[in-house]
């Protein structure tokens, strides 16, 4: 992984980078903030997207199903609690017990 790079530095690349390989290692990150972050960003090819989108995190999936470039769309027949809808940037995430409602 990008090992010598903080959890914030991580997201940041998450949220803004254009280099594939980079989000390619991104894709692969144990950590959910990450991924989802990755599935914002507007430069997310449609390949990473479409693995984002069958990540067994549903806020991470959710998120994916909704960018501009997936192609693999996915049917959530569950309902999806608050916080897989939840619009708080990842940074400042943090999911205990979601009081937005």
């Amino acid at each position: 992984m990008l090992d010598n790079e903080s959890y914030r530095e991580q997201l940041e690349l998450a949220r803004n980078t254009t280099n594939q390989n980079i989000m390619y290692k991104l894709l692969h990150s144990p950590l959910m903030r990450v991924r989802r972050a990755l599935s914002k960003n507007p430069n997310t090819p449609k390949e990473i997207i479409n693995k984002l989108v069958i990540d067994p995190v549903l806020n991470v999936s959710y998120v994916a199903s909704t960018h501009h470039n997936c192609t693999n769309k996915r049917e959530f027949k569950e309902e999806l609690n608050p916080c897989v809808l939840c619009s708080v940037p990842e940074h400042t995430l943090y999911c205990h017990t979601c009081e937005r409602k």
